[in-house]
């Protein structure tokens, strides 16, 4: 049975402090992850106020662009160039959130992360494998209509794994802050931007009980307009002016303004940073709503729902606007940049996938070079082994006597899993670029110390721990690279330390490396390494070319190097500019492993060792 709402009210300071106590490694991981570039932020109801918070810290952290929206906002979005995206979700049940994952799968939001109280593995039906699940652990309550503790619980977990330390008792006397008046049909609340979220859960829980009409702007866009319509409605509209410290000063001459219009003006303020002032005004708001229901007679936890609201709520959505998959082109346009409307742009790649897909029909191939992690194996399930039925098509493919490459970051740990499903037999036949290319070896031949660093590989560790971000980072010195990641307490997304690791290592006397950036770690690697080096070694071995696969195919992706050497490219998930190379041919909108198979299937025998193409039809050609 659900508990009422003043209830849900008491349970907050209990909430708050089981938060502050809970580990939230998931979330820093994801918040760094996301960090990297531009995000969208995922809301739906109650949540959208979590999503402008954490846009705030995704600002805040990254210095990247954070834009705010619902599930329909995504769908309504041009696929990005280059974006992650984050989706709230307590419950992730209803058919909004399921479409939404599906879309930032599809659409290359990378990463792609779902914050929500259940566990990864109540999902699977609903999150692919490049979903990144950071699940938080519910409120020990069964909420009502409207959502409280879980709001705290998540905004309490985002802002402790951005690396702030919340205060205690920042949950105790949330009742001395002034309600609006019942008899007010408007409330005009004035914050600044980093209190956004707190006007947001106001407006929100306002509108779905029907209590007040909320009006929001910020301290100094109220100053362009709405003084005027204020002054019309003073009587019937009460003006609350949220503030912080860093705030205070303008709130308190805007409100001492908005006052001389003859509204009742109230101020609702707290001494801590922005992001506790914004937490613990989070929690006023929740406490004013239940005074102002409570004048009015409203249940928030047990709302009557009128019939047309369980309509809306229940409205089939995905058969409704379930997008179709992009075709190779548009993904090419979405690389650009460009609108896939654009004509003269698309009739210039159309022209260019035509005649891509009508040579490499008839090209002899000998063999394929392919990434490993993200393309033959989800990113996620990168220490498990291929699927079945990918490891069934190499080991087709070997047996017909085609060459196989792997070019990847990883180390022995490559070695020994390939050696787990690949038959002693056939081992000659795959050759291995290991640390991106440092490392070139047979299968079929054992791997000497790769922990014993070279000359090079001593010097980047040695400038790197001499260095005034030695304390911030740990080093996992190889044969052919140095692993970099940043120490949990320094807080520094890859994007920044590899940016921070490479200023380092240009530093007089430049060391002739260079720095690659992945999602999960940064690389140091000697300056001629590439994973080209592998496709090299297996087009020796035949009269014929080579056919290069990977999943980073665009600028600054680590498989770039991999799929612009060679017109005979194909990206599983982004792809390049380039339009000789580098095609993302599914318009099914699979990606990395569900990608790979139907490409490895379209690999015809045409004499031993000699393989076809035969790229499976278009969509539109069906």
């Amino acid at each position: 049975m659900r508990v009422s709402y003043s209830r849900e009210l008491e349970q907050l300071p209990v909430t708050f402090e089981a938060a502050r106590r809970l580990p939230v490694d998931q979330l820093a991981d994801a918040l760094q992850r996301l960090a990297a570039g531009p995000a969208r932020i995922v809301g739906t109801g109650g949540t959208l106020a979590l999503a402008r918070l954490t846009a705030d810290l995704h600002e805040a952290i990254g210095g990247q662009v954070a834009a705010v929206t619902t599930p329909l906002g995504l769908l309504a979005s041009p696929p990005p160039t280059r974006s992650g995206a984050i989706l709230f979700s307590a419950r992730a049940k209803h058919p909004d959130a399921a479409l939404c994952l599906e879309r930032m799968e599809s659409a290359n939001y990378r990463p792609s992360i779902l914050v929500t109280h259940r566990r990864p593995d109540e999902l699977a039906d609903i999150a692919g494998p490049e979903i990144q699940i950071a699940s938080i652990q519910p409120p020990d309550l069964d909420e009502g209509f409207l959502a409280t503790n879980s709001i705290v619980a998540m905004a309490t977990s985002m802002i402790k794994a951005s690396g702030e330390d919340l205060p205690d008792g920042l949950f105790d006397g949330l009742d001395e802050y002034e309600a609006p008046r019942s008899d007010v049909t408007q409330v005009l609340v004035v914050y600044p931007p980093h209190l956004e979220a707190v006007a947001i859960d106001l407006e929100t829980r306002c509108s779905e009980l029907g209590l007040i009409s909320v009006q929001l702007s910020d301290l100094r866009n109220v100053a362009h307009g709405r003084h005027t319509g204020l002054a019309r409605r003073a009587k019937d509209t009460t003006v609350l002016a949220l503030s912080d410290e860093a705030s205070r000063p303008l709130s308190e001459k805007v409100a001492d303004l908005l006052a001389k219009s003859g509204a009742k003006t109230i101020r609702w303020h707290s001494p801590g940073s922005r992001r506790a002032s914004c937490l613990r005004l989070l929690g006023a708001s929740m406490y004013a709503v239940g005074e102002v229901a409570s004048a009015q007679t409203v249940q928030p936890s047990r709302p009557k729902v009128p019939e047309f609201g369980r309509g809306l709520y229940r409205l089939p959505i995905r058969r409704i606007l379930r997008p179709e998959p992009s075709s190779p082109v548009d993904l090419k346009l979405q690389a650009v940049g460009i609108d896939a409307g654009h004509a003269d742009l698309r009739a210039t790649y159309e022209k260019a996938e035509e005649s891509w897909r009508a040579a490499i029909s008839g090209v002899d191939f000998v063999g394929i070079v392919l990434d490993y992690d993200g393309t033959v194996c989800h990113t996620a399930e990168r220490y498990d082994l291929p699927r079945a039925e990918i490891r069934e098509q190499f080991l087709r493919l070997l047996s017909a006597g085609l060459n196989l490459g792997f070019a990847s970051g990883r180390g022995r740990s490559l070695h020994d899993e390939l050696r787990k499903w690949v038959p002693e037999e056939d081992w000659r036949h795959v050759h291995l670029g290991l640390y991106n290319g440092a490392t070139l070896i047979r299968l079929d031949e054992d791997l000497g110390n790769l922990r014993q660093p070279s000359a090079l590989m001593e010097q980047v560790s040695e400038r790197l721990n001499s260095s005034l971000i030695a304390d911030l980072i740990e080093l996992t010195p190889r044969v052919g690279q140095v692993g970099v990641i940043a120490k949990s307490s320094a807080y520094l997304p890859p994007s920044k330390l590899a940016a921070l690791v490479s200023e380092a290592t240009r530093r007089h006397p430049r060391l002739d490396v260079k720095v690659a950036c992945s999602a999960h770690s940064v690389d140091v690697l000697a300056a001629d390494t590439s994973k080209v080096s592998v496709t090299e070694r297996v087009r020796a071995l035949g009269s014929g070319e080579v056919l290069a696969i990977g999943d980073r195919g665009e600028w600054g992706g680590n498989d770039f190097e991999l799929l612009a050497d060679t017109r005979w490219s194909i990206t599983v998930d982004m792809c390049s500019v380039d339009p000789s190379r580098c095609w993302n041919v599914d318009d099914r909108g699979r990606r990395g492993p569900a990608a790979l198979l139907p490409l490895l299937k379209s690999m015809k025998r045409r004499r031993a060792g000699v393989f076809r193409l035969v790229l499976p039809a278009r969509r539109s050609d069906a």
